[in-house]
C-alpha cells in the first residue's frame, strides 16, 4: 500500500466519520475513538508510516493553537475563587494517583506522563448526557489547561538549559509573528490560509529543535487569544474543521504508535485501564468535587486531548514503535471510551425510563 493512497484513505475516512459519528442526534458509544482501530490496522501494512511523521507535528500544533485560543484570561476572572481550586485538585490528584500506581508496573518518566494524558475529561462525553448541568461541563473543559500547565514543567525537566532558552526566544518570536501576520489580514477568508502556514511553519521547526509542538502552538494560542483583535475569528476558523481533523489525527497516531501480537501491550492496557477508573471512582465518588450528582463513569473517558499529550511525548522520545508503552496507552483510552459509553447508554436509558 503506497503512502499516497494511505492518505487518499485518511481523507475519505475523516469525512465519511464525521457522517456517521458527529451528524447524529446521540453520538456513538466510542466518539470517533474507533478510527484509533482502524490506524492499528493500517500499521500492519508493510509501508515506510514515518514518512507521514511530519503530518502528526502539524496535527499537534493545530491541537495546540485550538486549545490556547479558548483561554481568554477576560473569561476566567469572572470566576470564583472555588473554582479553580476543584479544577486544579482534581487534575493533580488524578495525575498523582494514577502515575503513582502506574510507576510500580513501567518505567517512572512513562507512568507521569500516563497519568497526566489520563486526567483529562472528554467534553464531547460528558457533553452528550449532561444537558444543564454547566458547572459539570465548564469543569471538564478546563481541565486540560491545568492539565498542559503540568506537561510544560514534567517537559522543562527533560530539558538542558540551553534548550529551554532556545524554547522560550522560540516561542516568543513566534508569537509575535502570529500577531503582526495576522493583523494585516483584511479578509475573513485569509485567516485560514495564514493559520495553516503558521501551525505547519510553528510546528516544524520546534520538529527541528526537537521541542513540543503541542506546548508552543498553546502558548502562541495563548497569547493570540488575549492580544490580537481578530482573537475571535482565529477560533472559530480553526474550530469549523475540527471533527474530520480529529478523525485523521487518530488515524494517524493509531497508525504511527502501531500494535503487535504481544499480549503484554493488552495486558498493559487492560491494567492501565483498571487504575484510570478506579481513580477517577475514588476522586468523584469520595473527594466531591461538587460532581456527586453526576455519574462518576463520565469522568472516565480521556478524549482526544488526551491522546494529543501523549502523541507529544512519545514523539520527543523519539516515536519509536519498539516503546509499547504508547499502544497500550491508545488501547487504555479505547475500552476507558468504551466503558464509559456503554454505561452512559445504561444511565440515559434509565433517567428517561424514571422520567417517565
Amino acid at each position: 500500500m503506497s503512502l499516497k493512497l494511505l492518505v487518499i484513505l485518511f481523507i475519505i475516512l475523516s469525512y465519511a466519520g464525521v457522517h456517521l459519528i458527529f451528524r447524529k442526534r446521540t453520538l456513538g458509544i466510542l466518539v470517533g475513538m474507533e478510527y484509533l482501530l482502524v490506524g492499528f490496522l493500517f500499521s500492519l501494512y508493510d509501508t515506510n508510516a514515518r514518512l507521514l511523521e511530519p503530518l502528526l507535528y502539524a496535527f499537534l500544533g493545530w491541537i495546540g493553537l485550538l486549545t490556547g485560543t479558548q483561554l481568554k484570561i477576560s473569561y476566567l476572572v469572572r470566576l470564583e475563587k472555588y473554582f479553580y481550586s476543584n479544577v486544579i485538585v482534581f487534575a493533580a490528584v488524578k495525575i498523582l494517583l494514577i502515575s503513582c500506581i502506574i510507576s510500580f508496573f513501567i518505567d517512572p518518566y512513562y507512568a507521569f506522563i500516563i497519568g497526566i494524558s489520563l486526567s483529562p475529561v472528554s467534553f464531547r462525553s460528558v457533553a452528550q448526557y449532561i444537558k444543564k448541568d454547566r458547572y459539570v461541563l465548564f469543569f471538564t473543559s478546563t481541565i486540560p489547561f491545568v492539565t498542559l500547565v503540568c506537561f510544560f514543567l514534567f517537559y522543562l525537566l527533560q530539558l538542558t538549559v540551553e534548550t529551554i532558552n532556545i524554547l522560550f526566544l522560540f516561542i516568543a518570536v513566534y508569537c509575535i509573528i502570529s500577531r503582526f501576520v495576522l493583523t494585516l489580514v483584511n479578509e475573513k477568508d485569509s485567516i485560514n490560509l495564514i493559520l495553516v502556514g503558521l501551525i505547519i511553519l510553528i510546528s516544524q521547526t520546534g520538529a527541528l529543535l526537537d521541542v513540543s509542538p503541542l506546548l508552543i502552538n498553546f502558548i502562541v494560542g495563548v497569547y493570540l487569544a488575549n492580544f490580537c483583535p481578530l482573537s475571535d475569528e482565529i477560533f472559530t476558523s480553526l474550530y469549523k474543521d475540527e471533527k474530520p481533523l480529529y478523525i485523521m489525527f487518530l488515524l494517524l497516531v493509531g497508525m504511527l504508535a502501531g500494535i503487535n501480537t504481544d499480549t503484554a501491550v493488552l495486558l498493559y492496557g487492560l491494567l492501565f485501564t483498571a487504575i484510570a477508573l478506579g481513580a477517577t471512582f475514588v476522586i468523584v465518588r469520595v473527594a466531591r468535587f461538587r460532581l456527586l450528582s453526576t455519574p462518576w463513569h463520565l469522568f472516565a473517558a480521556p478524549g482526544g486531548f488526551s491522546i494529543a499529550v501523549a502523541a507529544d511525548y512519545w514523539l520527543f522520545r523519539g516515536g519509536v514503535r519498539e516503546e509499547h508503552w504508547m499502544s497500550s496507552f491508545l488501547l487504555c483510552a479505547v475500552m476507558l471510551q468504551f466503558i464509559s459509553g456503554i454505561k452512559s447508554k445504561f444511565y440515559e436509558n434509565r433517567t428517561s425510563k424514571n422520567s417517565l
